[in-house]
């Protein structure tokens, strides 16, 4: 009966320990998700005007040279754009994709 009762504590610690370690790479990739989700909608305002209203069609892969955020911006005035950054610490470049700029995005 001991036996049952120890494998029942270790394995209920083991579950506790792999629950505290999701939350923590889940909290770190949310962290990462808020730092090129500030730095699109601060980038995007100051060169178009546009007041993000959500983001679509996200692509993010890790690269030698950082991360590659490949991301469909919304705006309030209904314009969208494709923002795409090359590495961590590049400045977002911008393709508006509304229809009277292009057909197709």
């Amino acid at each position: 009966m001991s036996q049952i009762r120890r494998f029942i504590q270790i394995f209920c610690l083991a579950l506790a320990c792999a629950s505290v370690a999701s939350l923590t790479a889940t909290a770190a990739i949310s962290d990462e998700a808020n730092k090129w989700e500030a730095a699109v909608t601060e980038e995007i305002w100051l060169e178009h005007f546009c007041r993000v209203t959500f983001f679509s069609h996200i692509v993010e892969r890790e690269t030698k040279n950082g991360k590659i955020v490949m991301v469909k911006v919304h705006c309030e005035d209904k314009r969208s754009f494709d923002a795409i950054r090359q590495d961590t610490y590049s400045p977002f470049t911008f393709s508006e994709c509304t229809p009277r700029e292009k057909t197709s995005c």
